[in-house]
């Protein structure tokens, strides 16, 4: 399901369709150098999905940019 209305409330989907959440530096940075609102506290997505676990997921679990829920 492709979503382009951000920011997404933590009750549109379950932990498991939607396992990450934005933190405050993923606020942030979003703020500075992106379109959506990535308010910390709702799902974090990649290319309009929920983001999955895997590389990017990684890669920003590293970064801070987002947390498990």
């Amino acid at each position: 399901m492709y979503n382009n209305s951000y920011p997404i409330p933590i009750t549109a989907y379950s932990v498991n369709e939607a396992p990450y959440v934005y933190t405050s530096l993923g606020e942030a940075i979003g703020r500075a150098h992106h379109t959506e609102d990535r308010t910390a506290g709702t799902i974090a997505c990649f290319g309009g999905e929920p983001l999955q676990p895997g590389v990017t997921a990684r890669a920003w679990l590293k970064a801070g940019y987002v947390k498990e829920r």
